[in-house]
Formats: C-alpha cells, sequence, structure tokens
C-alpha cells in the first residue's frame, strides 16, 4: 500500500490544485499521470530492478529469469525490490488492459435502493470492467508477480456516490457480470482486494499523518461491510468526503480457471447527502505486521521492530508454522475516540488481539469454511507442472469485530498495536508454486474519531 500512496500523495498535488473535482475517466491515468508515475520508476537509481524492468518492457524478448530467485528473502533490498515490483505490476497491468476491448455493460452504472441508516441513502456503483485472463496467459502480472489469472489496475477520479460534501456510514464490495448478476468464486471470479484512497487537498493519512491522501476502504473476498459509524450507538460518526476530494480505486481480480472473464466492481455506499451537525469525523487507522507502514519505499534501511525478531521474511512468509508477531505501534498524534475494529488474516491464522498501551482490548478470530474468501492468489506451478491451487483447504470465510460502546477514550502520544497469531498445524496454509507456505497478512482496520 505504501508503494503506491507515495505516488498518489504527488498526483494529490495535482488533484488540489484543480477548481473542479476531477471526473470520472474511461481510461484509469491520464498521459500526465503516466509520465509523473514513469518518472518515478525510472529515477529510482536505488532500485536496481527499476532500470531492469525498463529494460524489459522497452525490447521485445522478455527474459525467463525468475526475478523472485535474485531477491534475498531477509534482506533491505528484497522488500524494496518485491515492493517496486508489486506498484509496477499495479502501473503496467492497468494500460496493459486498454488494450482489449471491454464488454458493454447491461444494466445500470448507478443504483439507488433504499437504506436501512436513518436520514441515509443507498446507491450502487458499478466500476470497471475488469478482464480476467485465463490461468495458463502469460503477462505482465504473471511475469512480475508469478500469480495467475491476476488482473490489478488502478483508476483515478472515480465515481463518487455524491458531488457535493457528504458522510459515509457503510461501505461494502461485490462482483458482478455485465447482466449484474453475482460473479462468485463457483463462477471462477475471485476479489482479492479493492481498495479506496481518497486524495484532497485538506485529506491527512491516518496512519501516518502524511497529507493530500488517506487510505479508508478495503475488502477481500469476505466482502464484508466496513462501517464508519455504529448504528446503535448514541455517538455519531461517518468517514467524511468533500467535494473536491477525489477517489482512487485500485483492483486486484483473479480468474479460477481457463475461460477469460469480464467482470464489474460494485460498491454499494450508505450515506448522508451532506455533513450533519455533531457528526465525528471517523476515520480508518489500518494496522498491519511486516514493515513500517510509515516508512519510506525508498530508504536503504528497515527500521526494527520494537517487539524483537521477526517471524516472517521480507516476502511477509512464514519462518515457523506457530508464530506471533507484532505490528509496529501506532502513536496517536492527537487526542481521539476508539469505535471499533475488525481484522483480517490469511489462511492458517487463528487470531489477531489489539493492545491499548499495553492493555488488550479487542480479540478478532477468523471463521473457517469451505469454498470461502481467505486473501488467497492462485499461483504459478514449478516446472514440474504442479499448480498449488490451494482449493483442497478451508479457508477464512468471515471474521469477527469489536465494538467500543461507548467509544474508548485515547491521548496523544498513546500506542496501540496488534499481535497475530498462526497455527499451520491447525489450519493449513496456502502454498506458493513452489510448494512453500505463502506470504501471510495480519491487519486490523481500527475506526476511530479525532477530538474531545
Amino acid at each position: 500500500m505504501k508503494v503506491y500512496t507515495t505516488v498518489l500523495s504527488l498526483l494529490a498535488v495535482k488533484a488540489s490544485l484543480a477548481t473542479t473535482p476531477l471526473q470520472p475517466r474511461s481510461t484509469s491515468l491520464s498521459s500526465s499521470d503516466i509520465q509523473t508515475l514513469q518518472r518515478l520508476i525510472l529515477d529510482s537509481n536505488r532500485l536496481p530492478i527499476a532500470k531492469r524492468f525498463a529494460t524489459y518492457f522497452q525490447s521485445t524478448k522478455h527474459s525467463k529469469r525468475d526475478l523472485k530467485s535474485e531477491l534475498s528473502a531477509n534482506t533491505d533490498a528484497a522488500a524494496q525490490e518485491s515492493g517496486l515490483a508489486a506498484w509496477l505490476a499495479l502501473f503496467l497491468g492497468t494500460i496493459e488492459s486498454w488494450t482489449y476491448k471491454a464488454p458493454v455493460s447491461r444494466v445500470a452504472e448507478i443504483q439507488e435502493d433504499s437504506s436501512t441508516w436513518p436520514n441515509a441513502k443507498k446507491k450502487k456503483i458499478r466500476y470497471g470492467p475488469y478482464r480476467l485472463p485465463p490461468i495458463s496467459e502469460k503477462n505482465l502480472e504473471s511475469y512480475l508477480l508469478k500469480q495467475q489469472g491476476l488482473a490489478v489496475s488502478l483508476q483515478a477520479g472515480v465515481t463518487k456516490p455524491s458531488t457535493q460534501d457528504h458522510v459515509l456510514l457503510d461501505v461494502v464490495a461485490g462482483l458482478e457480470f455485465d447482466d449484474g448478476t453475482t460473479a462468485e468464486v463457483k463462477d471462477g471470479a475471485w476479489l482479492h482486494h479493492a481498495v479506496l484512497v481518497n486524495v484532497g487537498p485538506g485529506v491527512v493519512d491516518t496512519d501516518c499523518s502524511s497529507p493530500y491522501y488517506d487510505y479508508f476502504f478495503e475488502n477481500g473476498n469476505e466482502k464484508e461491510h466496513v462501517l464508519y459509524a455504529n448504528q446503535s450507538s448514541l455517538s455519531k460518526s461517518g468517514y467524511h468526503l468533500r467535494q473536491k476530494d477525489v477517489l482512487f480505486l485500485n483492483t486486484e481480480v483473479m480468474n479460477m480457471d481457463e475461460k477469460e472473464k469480464w467482470v464489474w466492481l460494485t460498491l454499494n455506499y450508505d450515506y448522508i447527502d451532506h455533513v450533519p451537525a455533531g457528526y465525528k469525523e471517523a476515520k480508518v487507522m489500518w494496522m498491519s505486521i511486516g514493515p513500517n507502514r510509515c516508512a519510506s519505499i525508498f530508504s536503504n534501511t528497515v527500521e526494527p521492530n520494537p517487539f524483537g525478531e521477526s517471524n516472517i521474511t521480507a516476502l511477509l512468509q512464514p519462518k515457523k508454522t506457530v508464530l506471533s508477531e507484532f505490528s509496529f505501534p501506532w502513536v496517536a498524534p492527537k487526542d481521539g475516540y476508539i469505535m471499533g475494529m475488525n481484522g483480517h488474516l490469511h489462511n492458517g491464522g487463528t487470531e489477531i488481539e489489539v493492545f491499548h498501551n499495553g492493555e488488550s482490548i479487542c480479540k478478532s478470530s477468523p471463521k473457517y469454511g469451505p469454498g470461502g474468501a481467505s486473501h488467497m492468489k492462485r499461483q504459478m506451478g514449478p516446472v514440474g507442472g504442479v499448480d498449488y491451487n490451494n482449493t483442497s483447504i478451508d479457508n477464512i470465510v468471515a471474521h469477527n469485530g469489536c465494538w467500543a460502546d461507548p467509544p474508548r477514550r485515547f491521548k496523544k502520544g498513546d500506542k496501540v498495536y496488534i499481535r497475530s497469531d498462526y497455527d499451520f498445524t491447525k489450519h493449513p496454509g496456502t502454498k506458493n508454486g513452489e510448494g512453500q507456505l505463502d506470504s501471510i497478512m495480519g491487519m486490523i482496520g481500527t475506526l476511530i474519531a479525532f477530538g474531545n
């Protein structure tokens, strides 16, 4: 996430100077946006993978060298280069998608419905379409990320629920085909993730206090509701979107078979079409295991975790079959309230525990079932032809969270962090193309509101 939000902060400056909001585009990025990204990539001389990929995409012959084997799993360079590879796949995959002729949607892009929230509206917006390549197709994503059937994209200036200042209460993602029918795992369509980043002149990132952008929504194939308010609480809140704010949408969608598919991402918004008096400005603060979320991708050093030696590699693969891993602490920049939280683990995960100044305040546990929705990716098989597609194991189908009612108070300087537990003897983990345990995640989205 930090890889491309670094770039979004640059693009946000352009957006903040605009006199009118950016309009939805038929293509994902403008030519000037592309030039900005290209310069950033090609000027990153401290990252040799950038120059290697620049040469690769300017040539007609594609190198068959296994880039993954070049990256030591326990070095600073590996963390930096794998992050840049992910960004390149996102950026170049977006451009590649423009070369295909997309089908026309047979249902309306925007559909209105009645909301269950008081004084709120409900709107479903369809974004896309996105081409899901056959799993045998060799393309940019399969080369860069070593994953089959994957489609990644980044769209700027996507449609918001309202053209004026408004408050989001609830957002949830889905996948549909051109006729509006739901695209599920049984149909060979898998939503790896959909991420919304808010970009604007007055926007501030909750995690790192960075200006111009805020990463405020993420959904995977679990398709769980992201709530910015507690409907039963007397404390009113919501995520505030301003008229001049611009939404960036990052999607990663996966095909599960050999049939090419086109799908649309849907986002269902419950929102209030103005900013009511007394509504706290809710923000989502993300904590995750792995590198410090606030560290620069161009740094030559990796900050040591204050909780000691890590049990995962720089590529987030587990070193043990049973492990616990702590996040870097989030340090509150000002006073506020914790209102709720929910976790996200990969297969093998058993629990995420949240701590506030050392005190346990939430235990978020996954539920397993067949089929499922864990943050899985289909992996490219090794030379021997084995495809570890992970279809025979149970996956995470849901994740319980915690509400704080009344909201829990925190002070400037307080520390909040998580511990993610994995036990692969209880729940088999997803394997990569070499038959090794794949990368894992441990992440909590925490709903907070600043103020007294």
